[in-house]
């Protein structure tokens, strides 16, 4: 997983880059879940990345950890649609509760 490793702290480092030259342009800030919604494709290194950030939130928070797999299993449930939040998605205070873990998807989105 040391290449995934590698592959994050690039892309993390290019929209932390991004996001310092857009600004005050820059709309995304933590509570803004326009790019939180319906399903999207992700790679295996993405679900394992989860897997294991899910792991380490069940350690550090059990509750929250239990929300995020309840709201996965309604949203497979429900065959969650485009208008769907995310699981991972707190719907309470509008930020990811699996941040730190989450696909390359959505670290890339909002700044470019």
């Amino acid at each position: 997983m040391a290449g995934d490793e590698a592959l994050i702290r690039i892309v993390d480092a290019a929209m932390a880059e991004a996001a310092r030259k857009s600004g005050a342009w820059l709309v995304c800030r933590p509570g803004c879940t326009d790019c939180c919604r319906g399903p999207f494709p992700i790679t295996q290194l993405d679900a394992r990345r989860l897997r294991e950030g899910l792991a380490e939130l069940e350690l550090r928070d059990p509750p929250r950890a239990a929300r995020v797999r309840q709201r996965a299993r309604q949203a497979v449930a429900d065959a969650a649609t485009d208008d769907d939040p995310c699981p991972a998605l707190d719907p309470s205070t509008g930020t990811c509760d699996l941040y730190a873990a989450r696909p390359i998807t959505c670290r890339i989105f909002g700044p470019p």
